[in-house]
């Protein structure tokens, strides 16, 4: 090919960007197309600034054409170009219309009245499942659907076979229409305690053997993610558990900034000191399940009213009486427990359903990539 002229660009103070002059004998959208191809990310050495050397890019092998076939092949990428344009705008197109579709449809869901009303409306969904369920998206719009169903009582029936059994005698059935009677209240009533963490930075230190501080960022969805962590010493974490000491079941919520409403239910008890932009949430075991009420509040109505009930700012902040304001609907123990079964469950085939999507697409664009490459091949 020969010489490739490449130089810093004269309009930044430092090497951000290189202009590549191709030599006599090069078509120049051959060399745009060439360069497309060539995944030059993969030299990237993964830096705190992602970069690339142009020593790594001088020693990359090309094949180079005679300028006649340089044209045809140009001629030929734009045609499927353009063809990929077309149809990334009939898949716009489309996707504004199933998005559409799926909200009307899976509206009537979440509006059902009673269980008996969600069957005859499940079926309409269930009509148009292999059009609706095509994309991840999708897949995530459903199972909000399903959090929401869960927290207005219709995703359980009394007509199971387990609440048959518990209509053998007068008292099972007393016990059963108890268990089965819906409460509305605050999360305050329905909690032990609903704290934040040290409204002071507490001394850091740098040994990990002492006790992790956590911010928001190791408050993930549903899990706790201690790999990005600071620490402090077990002498300050004594005097800020004065304060509060998270323990196996309590729920922890972003309380301050973009990912506010983000919750965790703590499985074990791990020694920890918590900040101020996370709330601990201890629920009453007696009144409410902690993986109930965790689901609760990641259900969309109560996203939606925490995020209603935020002080509008730069940072946005729920402060601790906004929280203990949540309404929050509960049954008795063992009905939430079943609702607590019967979600995961229904989470569980969303989350396969998810992930065989996920690779659908993956297969599609890199047999697309492939078809690119073939045509510079």
């Amino acid at each position: 090919m020969g010489a490739v002229n490449v130089t810093n660009g004269p309009f930044w103070p430092i090497d951000t960007s290189y202009f590549v002059t191709p030599p006599d004998g090069v078509h120049l959208q051959y060399a745009y197309w060439l360069f497309r191809s060539l995944r030059l990310g993969k030299h990237d050495k993964a830096t705190a600034i992602p970069g690339i050397s142009r020593n790594d890019v001088y020693v990359e092998r090309i094949a180079l054409p005679p300028y006649a076939e340089q044209a045809r092949i140009v001629a030929r990428v734009d045609e499927l170009m353009r063809l990929c344009d077309a149809l990334e705008e009939k898949g716009r197109l489309e996707a504004e219309q199933h998005a559409r579709l799926l909200s009307t449809l899976l509206g009537t869901l979440t509006d059902s009245a009673t269980p008996e009303g969600l069957v005859a409306n499940w079926q309409r969904v269930a009509e148009h499942f292999d059009l609706l369920l095509d994309r991840p998206e999708a897949v995530d719009a459903l199972e909000q659907a399903v959090l929401d169903l869960a927290f207005q009582g219709l995703l359980l029936t009394p007509g199971t076979a387990e609440a048959r059994e518990n209509q053998r005698t007068d008292s099972a059935t007393s016990e059963l229409e108890q268990e089965s009677r819906w409460t509305q209240t605050t999360l305050a009533k329905v909690c032990l305690q609903i704290t934040d963490g040290e409204h002071a930075t507490p001394e850091r230190c740098e040994d990990r053997s002492q006790v992790p501080l956590v911010t928001a960022k190791n408050v993930r969805s549903e899990v706790m993610d201690f790999s990005n962590t600071d620490f402090v010493p077990v002498a300050v974490a004594e005097r800020c558990w004065r304060r509060c000491r998270p323990t196996s079941g309590d729920i922890l919520m972003v309380s301050v900034g973009a990912t506010l409403g983000r919750l965790s239910v703590l499985s074990d008890s791990v020694n920890m000191v918590l900040v101020r932009s996370v709330t601990l949430i201890r629920p009453d075991p007696e009144r409410i399940d902690a993986s109930y009420l965790a689901l609760h509040l990641m259900s969309p109505s109560t996203q939606r009213d925490i995020w209603g009930s935020v002080k509008q700012s730069a940072q946005p902040c729920l402060y601790l009486s906004k929280t203990s304001a949540l309404s929050v609907s509960f049954p008795g123990l063992g009905e939430q427990r079943r609702i607590v079964a019967r979600v995961t469950e229904l989470r569980r085939l969303c989350a396969t359903l998810r992930e065989r999507l996920q690779t659908q697409q993956a297969t599609q664009s890199r047999l697309a990539e492939a078809l690119v490459e073939q045509a510079l091949a």
